[in-house]
């Protein structure tokens, strides 16, 4: 059965795009993308000419030009723009310099094994190896959906195994000196780090209006990165409300009096945005020398609000929701370990409830004996 169709795609920028897509052998051809339907129908009529003549065959590419286009049509259309530069660095530096004159049909298993065993023994991390052998595989799947491969030569290989990193953080005790020692001016940014939990991207993103006083939260709409200035968070799970201890609504009560509701909360004298190495470099590392504690990285401070959540009593899903996790599994991933005590509680209850109702545990016989 061959046919031959168009599947139009409302790209994230609010353009229609529309996609020539043809079956025949059991296989799946893309041949082209389109801005104009017209356009689309034009090569829709060529693709079923060929097909009635069986010319159609898998479209014959090296990695480099393949590469080219998955940007092109793929990455630039649908992803954030720091996400698409991080892409084209890992294939500039990694991929294309070890696959891309090879012919997509030629790259097999056991090359790219080899270049993962490469990336290792050259001392690359496992993590960064892993990123670059996931982008290596999406790129490969894609190429199966457009019809240039039948099966992904590294849908067998297997990521490296990851380290365990111990995650650092501070106790409610350090939390406090590191408060106290802050300066009065550089108290609100780093309280705000601590009690909300928000990466670094969000904390300088935040504009007077994004702070709801009277609801005591906090609105994360957008992340800030200097080469790439204001966009939206990583994920949809990253827009979120984040609520506000009682004192920290009052810090930003008095210091956003009358103040512009499009301004940023954080910024230079002149408004504009601070730059993240000089929060960590003039900001938060001398104020941790002043409180007389070990350094920790800015990021840890997120760390730290997860545990002071934890210590309180937030369920897994409350504080996924609040720190923006896509998945409660990455929330379980990086904060299980310190989960078990909030099932003691439940644990004791379950334990009561037998001793209630059995009378005692004289009463209670937990298996029936053995049948002799």
């Amino acid at each position: 059965m061959s046919s031959v169709y168009i599947r139009s795609r409302v790209l994230p920028s609010g353009a229609l795009r529309y996609y020539v897509i043809a079956e025949a052998n059991g296989r799946t051809y893309g041949r082209g993308g389109f801005g104009r339907r017209k356009l689309a129908e034009a090569r829709k009529r060529q693709v079923e000419e060929e097909l009635a003549a069986g010319m159609l065959e898998a479209p014959v590419s090296t990695f480099a030009e393949f590469a080219e286009r998955w940007l092109r049509d793929y990455v630039r259309p649908n992803v954030r723009a720091r996400t698409a530069h991080d892409y084209e660095v890992i294939l500039r530096n990694h991929l294309l310099p070890a696959f891309g004159d090879r012919l997509l049909r030629d790259i097999t298993t056991a090359a790219v094994q080899e270049y993962v065993g490469e990336k290792a023994a050259a001392g690359l991390s496992p993590k960064t190896v892993n990123k670059q052998l996931v982008l290596l595989k999406g790129m490969l799947t894609r190429a199966i959906e457009w019809g240039y491969i039948k099966e992904s030569p590294a849908r067998f290989v297997r990521r490296l195994a990851e380290p365990h990193r111990e995650m650092d953080y501070y106790s409610p005790d350090e939390v406090a000196r590191l408060l106290v020692a802050a300066n009065p001016r550089e108290r609100l940014l780093i309280a705000t780090a601590v009690f909300t939990g928000l990466r670094q991207g969000e904390l300088l993103a935040l504009r007077w209006k994004d702070i709801d006083l009277h609801k005591g939260v906090v609105y994360v709409r957008r992340s800030y990165h200097p080469a790439f200035g204001f966009d939206k968070p990583k994920s949809a799970a990253g827009r979120r409300a984040v609520f506000m201890p009682p004192e920290l609504q009052e810090m930003f009560r008095k210091e956003g009096f009358a103040k512009n509701a499009e301004a940023l909360a954080f910024s230079t004298e002149e408004g504009r945005p601070l730059d993240p190495s000089n929060v960590v470099k003039c900001v938060f590392k001398p104020t941790m020398d002043r409180a007389g504690l070990r350094h920790i990285r800015f990021h840890d401070l997120r760390h730290t609000y997860a545990t002071l959540m934890i210590a309180i009593g937030a369920s897994p899903k409350l504080l996924q929701e609040q720190m923006g996790h896509e998945s409660i599994n990455t929330t379980y991933r990086n904060y299980g370990h310190l989960l078990p005590s909030a099932g003691q509680g439940p644990a004791e209850q379950m334990q009561a409830l037998v001793r209630e109702h059995a009378g005692g545990y004289d009463n209670v016989v937990p298996f029936p004996p053995r049948s002799q």
